[in-house]
């Protein structure tokens, strides 16, 4: 869900530069949200498992480019460039350590560790008609 806008600076010109921005809310659907396992480090006794967790977001997409006729009246191709701050993920840890018990046991143990979101962007190569 997003609010488009965009100013062309001479929308009389055959080609024109223009500005654009992409303001709104990311939504995750169809089984997109969820744990996603990303890594593990481990020795002997310890292993750290690093998992993300998606979530919708805020959008902002900025974009810059030009608009040119294709010769035909209110016919027009856009080829632009955009940065997309993509979604943030929820960054965590699970830390499973063992512990020698006083009675010669081994204690298994698990820890989880919160490393808070990451936002992540992709520039982007738009092409677009107006009709």
């Amino acid at each position: 869900l997003f609010l488009d806008l965009r100013y062309d600076l001479d929308i009389a010109a055959k080609t024109t530069p223009y500005i654009g921005l992409k303001i709104g809310y990311q939504f995750l659907f169809g089984g997109c949200e969820g744990e996603d396992y990303f890594m593990s480090v481990y020795d002997s006794n310890n292993e750290l498992e690093l998992y993300t967790d998606d979530v919708g977001a805020f959008l902002f997409q900025p974009s810059i480019g030009f608009r040119t006729s294709l010769g035909k009246k209110n016919r027009f191709i856009n080829f632009g460039l955009s940065y997309n701050i993509r979604q943030p993920k929820k960054l965590y840890g699970i830390y499973h350590y063992n512990q020698l018990g006083q009675d010669g046991s081994i204690i298994n143990n698990d820890e989880r560790m919160d490393f808070g979101k990451s936002y992540s962007g992709v520039l982007m190569f738009n092409i677009s008609f107006d009709y």
